[in-house]
């Protein structure tokens, strides 16, 4: 946030010869962090997308992709792997419960999980990380 105009010059600080990273992950759904996420990459890097959109098009510039040889790619759910490494980080006290609770912005019942949380998160972007969808009532 405090660094506007020269937000890919300080990401790319951080990688070996500032030439940028080799993966990078857009988990925020607004124009501006994906188009961030390409241009902080190097040569050949792949920019994933992991936010969740409104129905929304925003207008992309290939040429951002194609003159360094970049991917852009998507990617929406989680596999069973990557649950047991989160709940086996959580065990061994990698990951700091209190910490990790605050993440969740959101609960709701599974039957409105689509219709207000899905909808929370792109409606109000700015509020929310993630919201949890549970069987139980709320």
């Amino acid at each position: 946030m405090d660094h506007k105009d020269d937000a890919i010059e300080v990401l790319k600080s951080f990688t070996k010869e500032s030439i940028g990273f080799d993966a990078t992950f857009d988990c925020s759904g607004i124009k501006i962090t994906y188009e961030q996420s390409i241009d902080a990459l190097k040569t050949s890097g792949i920019a994933v997308n992991v936010a969740i959109w409104p129905n929304k098009p925003i207008e992309v510039n290939p040429m951002t992709l194609t003159y360094h040889e970049k991917i852009s790619t998507g990617s929406m759910c989680y596999v069973v792997k990557d649950f047991e490494e989160v709940i086996d980080a959580l065990d061994k006290k990698l990951i700091d419960p209190e910490v990790a609770k605050h993440l969740i912005t959101g609960k709701f019942n599974l039957r409105d999980g689509i219709a207000k949380g899905f909808q929370q998160l792109i409606d109000h972007k700015e509020s929310n990380v993630k919201v949890l969808v549970t069987p139980d009532e709320v």
